[in-house]
């Protein structure tokens, strides 16, 4: 029976080419775009999963008034020595349920340099060779970090190199970069050498799993890592409770490091499992950006809503395809064929169209999945061609739509009565309130509310872009010099260039996180909590063209405090001024958590002066008290800051590499464009944008698709009324202004039901920017006309092509 469904099935798609054809582009688009989607969450909530035992391992985040981090001070911090440094890792130990603790801090991390490193490598019979590299984690427990994330060993043994106090790990990848495909026969024997430390290469892993929240080339193991902090992973025993042992590993840090019990901001520390990590929302120091849940939910009701179409299609293709079968179906019933036969029938149909989809949906997949990773900054691949079990998954996610698809045609036409189907009778008035046209209103719903939302989210970005931050953005480019001596140095050569009139240094918006400080008036006992404090010198100043009021560089002193005005409003209350200009010349206290050299807390400033509006950081975030700190000879440097002239961009970057390279010897130049770093800080919402844009078009040439087999179904069942009109005078003008009013109503009711569920999307969406535009009706009722304009445009050709035909032939018509 089944084999007979089948073969009456495709002689049917044969039969009528053009609808089975419309179909199949339909479903291919639509199944390849749903399984793209489903890549992509598969892909984002697999992160840290693929390591074994990954629900036993947690990693230590640690609280400090209101903000969390993701690493972990040693005890005495940066003067911590290789002994002080493994203290807490010694103590945690000890804790009953745990099994492992290991530490590692990374060159690209936010509190090593993070910045490119030479390592070099003493070739057998050739020079030593510099190799770059960007992503270097240092480890001073190596066999525990083993233990904990298990990476399968290529080369070497766990025992011979994890437990060596100097030893380099290499990546299978990076392995094949510095020996070749052949790397397994060079490799015995080889040292790297950093910072005038070598590291014998002793294991090569395998390490091509892009799901985790820190990534690597390399492992130097070494009994110091230098920075003041560690992110530390714990693995538990199955037994093991994470309440017990949270409470005891905060025991242990006030018996490690009793200082703390008397600090009110220590907050404490807490386990969070590794998976849950790339999730995480205002961690600070995390080695790589933290994914966002909603935009899984997003690009999840895309997929939905482009697969929705694409069912709702098949159906009004179905139904439009059943008014040139009625016939066929009358008189199989009265050979004696039962409903449940012709229903298995047209789901027949529907299962065959979308298995011959299924071939064509992978190949488009495949064609697609490598412009999805350049926009999405992913590495995906077609997983669902990979294995046998993945496949039939997809198989099984194809027959679905196919039986979701043709349910409902396949009901409708195998219940229809014998008498009605041979005397063609179309429903008369029912056909007014058919399912096909709440369908359709469902269609356009769909269709409205995700164009309007590609459309606002843009606007958006738009916004952000042309958004006055307070500070210049246009040819800025940072590099850091490691050491204030380079930077005196490199400051002093480019200076002789007419390229390089005015060259700064300090923290750069976008790419600088600023430091949070507690503040006050000096003498008074009113703190004021988590101001941003930001660093640079009057050189930075003039290259950003920050607008500071009430104070030059030639009147300040050597160190001198601006105030936002968020932060002088605060201590303009504390002090009662009606004027912030009373806080000119006032001395305040900052970082007051801090001890100095002479033993007392904080340090002072004398306030300076003040700037307007200055987004540093996020607009997503609204601008908070922000103490800025000029220096005219500052002791610390961040980031060199200088302007370039785009006409002479590239010798001007030349000259830049080349001093850079003279003075800066054991690390490369990582040069950043302040335009990018900026644009960086909203990377996932332009890639919602590009991706929803390119979605929406897809979306729009199904329902175009589907639009086509409604309209000439629609004509199909008025074919005869219109050669009856056409004989009774009417114009093409009145055929068209009769056929389209319906779909000016559908499309109508569409639009208002689209409006209030777009509208709540979009706001609940740019809740998270505090500088945002503002949600304007037209914008849905622009969304709602275009669509109008495409569905009359199909109707209109539809008609066109009918009105046209001979009224003796539109009146001969079912």
């Amino acid at each position: 029976m089944y084999r007979s469904h089948l073969i009456l099935a495709w002689r049917n798609l044969l039969k009528h080419k053009a609808y089975a054809l419309i179909n199949l582009l339909g479903l291919t688009l639509g199944i390849s775009c749903s399984l793209l989607v489903l890549l992509y969450i598969f892909d984002e909530l697999s992160y840290d999963k693929h390591f074994p035992d990954a629900d036993q391992i947690y990693r230590l985040n640690y609280q400090y008034k209101n903000e969390i981090y993701a690493i972990t001070g040693f005890v005495n911090w940066w003067d911590a020595d290789k002994d002080e440094q493994l203290l807490k890792v010694a103590a945690f130990k000890e804790i009953k349920g745990v099994e492992s603790v290991a530490q590692f801090n990374a060159t690209h991390g936010a509190t090593m340099e993070k910045q490119p490193v030479y390592l070099n490598l003493q070739k057998s019979g050739s020079k030593e060779e510099k190799f770059t590299e960007k992503e270097v984690l240092l480890s001073n427990t190596g066999e525990d970090l083993y233990d904990i994330f298990q990476w399968e060993i290529l080369y070497g043994s766990k025992e011979n190199s994890f437990s060596k106090p100097y030893a380099a790990i290499l990546s299978r990848a990076t392995a094949e970069r510095y020996f070749g495909e052949n790397w397994n026969s060079k490799i015995r024997d080889q040292t790297l050498s950093w910072k005038e430390k070598d590291y014998p290469v002793t294991a090569v892993i395998e390490n091509d799993d892009n799901n985790t929240h820190f990534s690597f080339d390399v492992i130097l193991l070494t009994p110091e890592i230098p920075s003041w902090g560690a992110y530390v992973y714990f693995q538990l025993s199955p037994s093991a409770s994470l309440h017990d042992v949270s409470i005891a590993v905060n025991e242990q840090l006030e018996l490690v490091e009793p200082s703390i019990q008397d600090d009110p901001d220590e907050k404490g520390s807490y386990l969070q499992e590794v998976s849950d990590i790339h999730f995480s929302d205002n961690i600070l120091f995390e080695l790589s950006p933290s994914g966002d849940i909603q935009y899984v939910y997003i690009f999840g009701v895309i997929g939905l809503i482009i697969l929705s179409i694409t069912v709702t299609n098949y159906i009004n293709l179905s139904v439009a395809l059943y008014s040139r079968r009625k016939s066929e179906i009358g008189m199989r019933k009265v050979m004696g064929a039962a409903r449940v036969s012709i229903t298995w029938q047209f789901l027949s149909e529907a299962i065959l169209l979308c298995a011959i989809s299924l071939p064509l949906s992978l190949l488009l997949l495949e064609l697609g999945i490598p412009y999805f990773n350049q926009i999405m900054d992913l590495e995906l691949e077609n997983q669902f061609v990979q294995s046998l079990s993945s496949f039939m998954l997809v198989l099984l996610f194809t027959i679905i739509v196919g039986l979701i698809s043709g349910l409902y045609p396949a009901l409708l036409l195998s219940g229809k009565n014998v008498l009605d189907l041979i005397r063609n009778q179309t429903g008369g008035i029912k056909e007014r309130f058919a399912l096909r046209r709440v369908m359709f209103v469902f269609q356009f719903t769909l269709l409205i509310a995700l164009g309007s939302a590609t459309i606002l989210v843009n606007r958006q970005l738009n916004f952000i872009n042309h958004k006055n931050l307070g500070f210049r953005k246009e040819g800025i480019v940072t590099f850091n010099p490691i050491s204030s001596s380079n930077y005196q140095r490199i400051k002093n050569r480019l200076l002789r260039y007419p390229q390089f009139s005015q060259i700064g240094q300090g923290m750069v918006p976008g790419l600088e996180m600023s430091d949070n400080t507690s503040y006050k008036i000096s003498g008074s006992e009113t703190v004021h909590d988590n101001a941003g404090f930001w660093d640079m010198d009057w050189d930075a100043v003039k290259v950003l063209g920050i607008d500071i009021s009430d104070i030059s560089e030639e009147t300040a002193p050597d160190e001198v405090i601006i105030l936002n005005q968020a932060s002088a409003s605060n201590l303009q209350q504390q002090i009662g001024a009606e004027d912030k200009n009373e806080l000119l010349g006032r001395s305040i206290m900052t970082h007051l958590e801090y001890q100095n050299e002479e033993g007392s807390y904080g340090k002072e400033y004398v306030v300076g002066g003040f700037v307007e509006e200055l987004h540093l950081l996020s607009l997503k975030e609204k601008i908070s008290p922000m103490l800025i700190k000029i220096d005219k000879t500052p002791d610390m440097v961040y980031w060199v800051i200088l302007k370039v002239d785009a006409e002479q961009l590239s010798e001007s970057l030349a000259i830049l590499r080349e001093v850079y390279a003279d003075i800066v010897q054991d690390t490369p130049l990582e040069i950043s464009f302040l335009e990018n770093s900026l644009q960086h800080l909203y990377e996932q919402e332009q890639r919602v944008a590009s991706l929803s844009f390119y979605l929406s078009i897809i979306a729009v040439v199904i329902a175009t698709l589907g639009l086509m087999s409604m309209s000439a179904y629609l004509v199909s069942l008025r074919t005869r009324e219109i050669g009856i009109r056409k004989v009774m005078g009417a114009s093409v003008l009145e055929l068209l202004m009769l056929l389209s009013k319906e779909f000016i109503f559908l499309v109508g009711v569409a639009t208002v039901i689209a409006t209030p569920f777009a509208y709540i999307f979009i706001n609940r969406w740019l809740s998270d920017f505090a500088y945002r535009i503002d949600v304007n009706i037209w914008i849905f009722l622009f969304t709602g006309f275009i669509c109008l304009i495409v569905a009359v445009a199909v109707v209109i050709l539809q008609t066109i092509k009918t009105a046209n035909k001979k009224p003796a032939i539109t009146l001969k018509a079912d």
